[in-house]
């Protein structure tokens, strides 16, 4: 059985910089695997295949090869997702080979999804389909969605909220139009005096020096919770690629097997062994650095005492999907 070996801080570092070309091979692997279960009429298992093949390896074949099975299994916002980004990749040999075939299983899964847009004002509102962030005007994306109930939410600080509902039928294109009121307000006279103030523009009730004195440490920040998001999908990934990998090389089909640190089964095994190594150290990377980094962004981000206001915002990272685009069925195998 493979085990997680201990690497030194200088490997590690220099195996972050190499490319992952191990993962990539252990990609085709599973995608042939999953070709073949497809011929099988094992649709099921094939997915599971191609799944882990698109984690290992963001590859256009993998993601056509998971999409047109997504749409035998009649998985149709996820075969549009992954059909889609396939066929975006234009130069790619193999999606140019089999251009026709995606482009119709596009076609095919599309009739099968209604799409919804929206457009509106005021500008920078907020919009919600489905409970998912498509952006904010003037720039909303359509989104794909299964037919029967779609709402459309609508926000901006400052004006009513929108909200709406309707049934959406297969190939059906909704388009919502929105047009927000600002909120009344009856503000009662104040005992003080009066300042004016623009929807945009924040009063100083501080001097200049005391309110800038922090400001470095917000864009620093966030720059460091960004990176350590980076490096937190960067391990998942080899993790998924690291388990994949294990669970070829336990196979009792295979015949691979590590005693007294040497490997039995052959050159593939030898193979399957290497990308295990080289997946666990790219996966300890990825999770101590998105640790590190993490702890460094709370630290700059934490509000202190001697810190106004206005340099007290929290900081909301929306992760919300855009519009999903057609996908492509399991019209064919290659």
């Amino acid at each position: 059985m493979l085990r997680t070996p201990w690497v030194s801080i200088a490997g590690l570092v220099l195996l972050a910089l190499t490319s992952p070309a191990g993962a990539a091979d252990n990609s085709e692997i599973l995608i042939r695997q999953g070709v073949e279960l497809r011929k099988a009429g094992r649709d099921a298992d094939a997915h599971a295949k191609f799944l882990r093949a698109y984690k290992v390896a963001h590859t256009p074949r993998a993601a056509a090869q998971l999409g047109l099975c997504e749409r035998a299994l009649k998985m149709w916002i996820d075969a549009d997702l992954h059909l889609t980004e396939a066929l975006a990749a234009q130069s790619d040999p193999w999606v140019l080979a089999n251009k026709a075939t995606i482009e119709e299983s596009v076609a095919a899964v599309r009739s099968n999804l209604a799409t919804v847009s929206v457009a509106g004002k005021p500008i920078d509102a907020n919009v919600y389909i489905n409970d998912n962030f498509v952006g904010q005007f003037p720039e909303v994306a359509s989104l794909r969605v299964s037919p029967g109930r779609a709402s459309v939410k609508v926000s901006a600080p400052g004006f009513e909220p929108y909200e709406g509902t309707w049934n959406v039928a297969a190939a059906e294109h909704r388009q919502v139009d929105v047009d927000l009121k600002p909120i009344a307000t009856n503000a009662a006279p104040s005992a003080e005096p009066a300042q004016d103030v623009s929807p945009n523009l924040q009063v100083e009730t501080s001097g200049p020096r005391e309110r800038s004195s922090g400001t470095w440490k917000r864009p620093v920040g966030i720059s460091l919770g960004v990176g350590a998001a980076l490096a937190l999908g960067f391990g998942v990934l080899s993790h998924l690629g690291r388990e994949g990998t294990a669970s070829d090389f336990n196979d009792a089909n295979n015949g691979c097997d590590r005693e007294n640190g040497a490997i039995i089964g052959g050159s593939r095994c030898e193979q399957l062994a290497s990308d295990y190594d080289k997946l666990s150290t790219r996966m300890l990377i990825g999770y101590g650095a998105a640790g590190g980094l993490a702890v460094a962004a709370t630290i700059l981000l934490w509000p202190t005492g001697d810190e106004s206001p206005s340099s007290q915002t929290s900081f909301n990272l929306r992760c919300s999907p855009q519009a999903l685009i057609a996908g492509v069925a399991c019209a064919g195998t290659f």
